[in-house]
């Protein structure tokens, strides 16, 4: 490879022993162990007689090793709340009970907790046309209806995967039927309505998805350095299609197009912000040059894609979605 060098030895060399509380017999070449006694540290076996050896995460405080991805990252989940483009809009709170809880758009586009319960102990969350609804029209769980309880067949009850869909008992017999082509089903009237404006519509999780697949991410790739999804400043090597071995690039660079570079990408975009100029605010979010979407960026995290609502863009001035 052109520019610094990142060859697998010369890492192994200069890594430090650590105390080691087991052997690599059992394990896979190149394979990364997270160490118990330590969340920033980590072993790599390079081979199943060889002894451990010891490394650090890198210096930042936030990255800590994470056996999901073998590899440092900051906090996966990276936001504790969502990021607001309209007042009024609703998210599910995944932290909390999902049949009261949601978070909720104020005026200034921040989020702020709120239950269905603190104006009326029998409402609940209806995910579906995020507000609250009175709690005989949803069932919370997984929505399905059980036949066996007389109480379940009076009604018919929101699919709560697809708008355009209801379950109904008939007699013990649990039934699903489909709306309409651009109708949804709308629980307290018992029928259903036209779905303008998307009044209906299964929501989407705001949290990021884990985006490393170590099993998949190596086939059709041996021998390629692959970027890691989560730390700029980190790559994976692909030993063979079922063994990605990550490591971060030396000197504090950047990965970029296969080589370790000073050159920040910019996808690297939120570490290059100045916090201490934003503070006291640790949230922001910035300009993607497709105008339809825009990086939001949490202070300590890595920059998550996020998209504005159909037939908006984002406002550089505001740092917004607006007409």
């Amino acid at each position: 490879m052109k520019g610094t060098a990142i060859g697998l030895l010369t890492l192994a060399l200069i890594a430090n022993v650590g105390a080691i509380s087991w052997d690599c017999m059992g394990t896979k070449p190149y394979q990364l162990q997270k160490d118990d006694s330590y969340e920033k540290g980590y072993f790599v076996c390079f081979t199943e007689k060889s002894d451990p050896i010891f490394y650090d995460c890198p210096d930042e405080d936030e990255y800590t090793f994470n056996e999901k991805t073998e590899s440092c990252t900051l906090d996966l989940d990276g936001r504790t709340e969502p990021s607001c483009t309209a007042v009024g809009e609703t998210f599910i709170d995944p932290s909390g009970d999902p049949c009261v809880d949601y978070w909720e758009c104020d005026v200034s586009l921040s989020p702020t907790h709120t239950s269905c319960t603190s104006s009326d102990p029998d409402s609940r969350f209806n995910l579906l046309l995020q507000q609250c609804v009175p709690e005989k029209y949803w069932l919370c769980g997984n929505g399905i209806p059980d036949c066996n309880q007389v109480e379940h067949r009076n009604q018919r009850w929101s699919d709560i995967q697809d708008c355009g869909s209801f379950y109904q008992c008939i007699g013990k017999t649990l039934t699903k039927q489909n709306c309409p082509s651009g109708y949804y089903f709308n629980a307290t009237a018992q029928s259903c309505l036209h779905n303008t404006r998307e009044y209906c519509k299964v929501p989407e999780d705001w949290l990021p998805p884990l985006l490393v697949d170590l099993e998949n991410m190596c086939k059709g790739n041996v021998g390629k350095f692959l970027p890691d999804p989560y730390y700029c400043k980190a790559y994976y090597y692909c030993i063979s299609e079922d063994t990605p071995y990550w490591s971060p690039c030396d000197n504090n660079m950047y990965f970029d197009n296969g080589i370790c570079t000073k050159n920040v990408p910019s996808t690297c975009i939120c570490e290059t912000i100045d916090w201490e100029a934003l503070s006291p605010s640790k949230t922001t979010s910035l300009a993607h040059p497709d105008p339809s979407k825009y990086y939001f960026c949490q202070k300590g995290f890595v920059a998550v894609e996020e998209s504005c609502p159909v037939g908006m863009v984002f406002n550089v001035r505001e740092k917004l979605c607006s007409y």
